[in-house]
């Protein structure tokens, strides 16, 4: 999985996801309230790239690797 993080300029940030299966990003970006497709999937939060960043990065690792010792 992979996640792209990209400040606009309302300061908020934009997560794009995308994984191959059977990670099952769209269920993991709504979350943060947003949605997509099992394999490409995206959020918006309201905080800086970086506080974006501290937060779903170690959320998406769990989520790799939960699904990789499935």
């Amino acid at each position: 999985a992979v996640a792209l993080f990209k400040e606009r300029h309302d300061k908020t940030t934009k997560i794009s996801f995308r994984s191959q299966p059977p990670i099952d990003v769209a269920q993991f970006a709504q979350y943060w309230g947003g949605g997509g497709h099992s394999q490409a999937a995206g959020a918006t939060l309201l905080c800086s790239p970086q506080s974006a960043i501290a937060e779903v990065i170690p959320k998406l690792q769990q989520l790799v690797h939960d699904d990789s010792s499935q």
